[in-house]
């Protein structure tokens, strides 16, 4: 019983960073990409101390500095990740894709499979805020459907044992499909509605920093500039 106690509280966090994503993903971009690096810096320092460290103290300490390191670099080029992010996530579903129907013979594969990656990096960068809030309400929404989809599952049938049968408790069916692109639609809307960039008030023009709410949730309709420079 105590497992299954544990078994609700990773389903109730799983529940609420799609929530998060699926509201504020726009907002916490640049707070997640940080979080991100700093998890992945730390880890990189932590797996390589043992070759310079004595001691567990100095151990931990390269962990927290690579932490720290990677933290401030991931906050300052968030957008340079995102770029790379979306850019190989891309660029490997690309070439599993042609890989997996022949349509493509090596090198051209690869070579397709690269100017996907590029094409869809850039696209990212220019159209910024509509790209990352149709991304991060579209992964919020199936995050929520999923977590929902596995509670019900854990709360009639036993635990799962495997990685497989988790992976299946989750999995989404085309009704759960529907229902996640329904919210996702919701989350768009709300998003849109309550971010836009800053303008500069003497020039009018935008400049960077953070997003700044609309008055109305249907200003955004009528806004000619949504999309970040």
């Amino acid at each position: 019983m105590e497992s299954l106690h544990f078994v609700y509280i990773g389903v109730g966090i799983y529940a609420l960073t799609g929530l998060l994503s699926l509201l504020f993903g726009y907002r916490l971009i640049q707070w997640l990409i940080a979080l991100s690096g700093a998890i992945f810096f730390g880890a990189m320092a932590g797996a390589l101390a043992p070759l310079f460290a004595k001691s567990a103290a100095q151990g931990m300490l390269c962990m927290g500095a690579g932490a720290l390191v990677g933290g401030l670099v991931s906050f300052a080029l968030y957008k340079f990740f995102l770029f790379l992010q979306a850019g190989l996530i891309t660029g490997v579903l690309t070439y599993l894709l042609l890989k997996g129907t022949g349509a493509l013979p090596f090198p051209y594969d690869v070579v397709a499979a690269v100017a996907a990656g590029l094409l869809a990096g850039g696209l990212l960068l220019i159209l910024f805020r509509p790209a990352l809030i149709v991304f991060s309400s579209l992964s919020g929404a199936s995050t929520l459907v999923s977590s929902a989809t596995l509670l019900s599952h854990i709360s009639r049938e036993p635990l799962p044992a495997t990685q497989e049968e988790w992976t299946a408790a989750g999995q989404l069916s085309p009704e759960g499909l529907l229902i996640a692109l329904v919210v996702a639609v919701f989350g768009m809307f709300f998003q849109f509605a309550t971010t836009k960039e800053e303008t500069s008030p003497s020039s009018g023009k935008k400049k960077k920093g953070g997003p700044e709410g609309y008055t109305s949730p249907f200003a955004f309709l009528h806004d000619d500039n949504w999309k970040s420079s």
